[in-house]
């Protein structure tokens, strides 16, 4: 009985992925009527429905061709914005992380679904509440650089300046939190990197 419900949950998921998939290829103006936010938060509620389905060989291609064909309208992505039919954006990213922190198993689609929001065009606070409060997702936070929605230097530039969270990079990077060369050592050692400089040249400046 509990396989047959699996069976049937999972052909629900891939039909409905099939479908969306269809209709963001064929009819981009119908679908554009919906916000690529929206759209966006909609397929990461795959990752929810269960602690292993987004690790189905054919869903988890649906969901990366999902979302790479919304990674094209990246420059539209605001997770700030009231989302329709969701409390709000908060909310959904937290389950999100808890879910990666539990169940990922360091899966190259879901890790590039969540590192969506840590570009430093987003607020400041989706990146604080991954490097303080679900650090234990940076173990198994990566994936190929092409998965990546936005290009690296987006995670780069401008410079991060809030000091509790260069702190939280700072701590990351000490403690080992993270594997060398990873996306999230990369942008932790960035910002570290570039504090360190801008803080000898202002001691500089200032003899």
């Amino acid at each position: 009985m509990v396989k047959q419900q699996e069976a049937e949950k999972k052909l629900i998921i891939r039909c409905s992925l099939e479908w969306i998939l269809f209709n963001e290829i064929t009819f981009p103006d119908l679908i554009s009527d919906i916000e690529v936010t929206d759209r966006f938060c909609r397929i990461m509620c795959v990752f929810l429905c269960s602690s292993s389905l987004f690790l189905d060989k054919n869903i988890n291609t649906l969901i990366r061709k999902c979302m790479e064909n919304l990674y094209k309208n990246r420059h539209k992505f605001n997770f700030d914005k009231q989302l329709t039919g969701l409390s709000n954006f908060q909310d959904l990213y937290t389950q999100l992380l808890e879910q990666f922190q539990s169940v990922s198993y360091g899966d190259d689609t879901f890790a590039s679904c969540v590192l969506v929001p840590l570009a430093q065009k987003h607020n400041v606070k989706w990146r604080k509440l991954l490097w303080s409060e679900y650090a234990g997702c940076l173990r198994a936070l990566d994936c190929p650089e092409n998965y990546l929605c936005y290009n690296l230097d987006d995670y780069y530039y401008p410079e991060e300046t809030d000091e509790s969270l260069l702190k939280s990079y700072t701590r990351a990077l000490s403690s080992n939190l993270m594997k060398p060369n990873t996306v999230v050592y990369k942008i932790a050692q960035h910002h570290v990197s570039s504090f360190k400089k801008r803080t000898i040249c202002k001691l500089d400046g200032s003899k």
